[in-house]
């Protein structure tokens, strides 16, 4: 089982959250040095455009999350976390091996890939002065040298003219980061196959994308030959059926990770049945900045106090928790953000302290009483300046910093 890192974390020097992960021991000497690529969220939006980080993997796998603690960064956190125990879960299972249009369809894939990066703008073609007089360049000209090196290095079919073929298409397709972008970590044939195709994948497209560099755009010929690529099951996706489902849910888990006393739970539960039954509908992950702040501006035309610090606080918590612990609750924003119900008192409605005189008429009034509580608790708040609750919960045994409950029982009854 993959352990967990639950939030980001901290690098001196830099006010950017990183995010570190040990690589399991045991899988050590197949993955060092190897590359992994991650695409993570440029936005928090949920359709947000991606991209890519790429880290050579070693004891850790370490890399910059490009955002300060944030939504953001929990955001990416997230995504990077699900891709990255995806990967390690593939490798923990063993090299996969693939059928043949599993194969075809990945070299599809690199084929869909390297046009979506080039196409827009394809590689130009130059003139340029040589002693001879003007020839012409091309980027993609150098591209079909190196597809030539790639080609004579497979033939020799040894595992060096493979690895040898790879590293010369490296600045078109870094084949070792694409696999690992898909959480792939393939078996020595169906790695060989892939390798095998490369070549003759990368000549059409190099091939297509001399068309586009001469204006033409139409339908790309090779496009259709491809199946199309279905990604296996991975734990990342798995992953979604821990996601909270409903408020209850977000608030039992927040309630089991986060001990509070009961009377807390019980009002914080009827704060969370109001704000559901408010925005009708029961799913977390639906509510937008919006309803919490058409919810605030109810509950203060409804006349209700201390909003910020009640029911707002309540639902801020929650979302907080369940944003904190983004990757198994998925929840990725806090919409309770910064809401606030500024509600000043008005004047002369705030409680007055006690007058000399009524304070003397109370603890007269506590000392002629039979029942204990009514006798003790007033002349124990008037000794320690506490609240009712926190005198009646007290034992005999507990103590405040400086004397005991029994002194105190003794001092206000000697």
């Amino acid at each position: 089982m993959v352990m967990r890192i639950s939030r980001p974390m901290k690098r001196a020097g830099t006010k950017n959250e990183q995010f570190k992960k040990r690589v399991p021991t045991a899988l050590l000497p197949l993955l060092r040095g190897k590359k992994l690529s991650i695409y993570l969220p440029e936005t928090t939006a949920p359709d947000s455009a991606t991209y890519m980080v790429t880290v050579t993997l070693g004891d850790m796998i370490t890399f910059s999350l490009g955002a300060p603690v944030s939504r953001l960064a929990k955001v990416r956190h997230a995504a990077a976390l699900g891709h990255v125990e995806a990967f390690l879960d593939a490798a923990q299972r063993g090299p996969e091996d693939l059928s043949h249009m599993d194969i075809t369809s990945l070299l599809g894939e690199i084929h869909k890939a390297l046009l979506a990066q080039y196409e827009a703008d394809p590689p130009a073609r130059h003139k340029i002065v040589v002693d001879d007089g003007v020839e012409e360049w091309s980027e993609l000209s150098e591209w079909q040298d190196m597809i030539t090196d790639a080609e004579e290095g497979i033939r020799t079919l040894t595992p060096q003219g493979r690895a040898a073929a790879v590293a010369r298409v490296s600045r078109i397709v870094d084949l070792d980061a694409f696999l690992s972008a898909r959480a792939l970590v393939l078996s020595e044939k169906s790695y060989r196959d892939l390798v095998e195709g490369l070549p003759a994948t990368l000549r059409r497209v190099a091939e297509t994308l001399a068309q586009r560099s001469h204006g033409n755009y139409a339908t790309d010929p090779y496009a259709a030959q491809y199946p199309q690529w279905k990604a296996k099951t991975t734990a990342a996706r798995r992953s979604t059926d821990e996601y909270v489902k409903t408020f209850d849910d977000l608030f039992d888990r927040w309630k089991a990770a986060d001990k509070r006393a009961a009377s807390t739970i019980s009002t914080w539960r009827g704060y969370l049945a109001r704000f559901t039954k408010f925005v009708g509908h029961d799913d977390p992950h639906r509510v937008e900045r919006a309803d919490a702040l058409r919810w605030k501006d109810a509950l203060i035309a409804e006349g209700l106090k201390k909003i910020s610090t009640t029911y707002l606080a309540a639902l801020n918590t929650l979302y907080r928790f369940g944003l904190r612990d983004s990757e198994t609750t998925g929840i990725n924003r806090n919409p309770f953000e910064g809401v606030k119900a500024p509600q000043k008192a008005v004047a002369g409605t705030r409680r007055l302290p006690f007058t000399r005189p009524e304070v003397a008429l109370i603890l007269s009034a506590a000392r002629k009483e039979t029942l204990a509580h009514l006798r003790w608790i007033p002349w124990l708040q008037a000794q320690t300046g506490s609240r009712v609750a926190e005198i009646a919960q007290l034992w005999a045994a507990d103590s405040f910093p400086w004397v005991s409950v029994r002194s105190l029982v003794a001092r206000a009854f000697s």
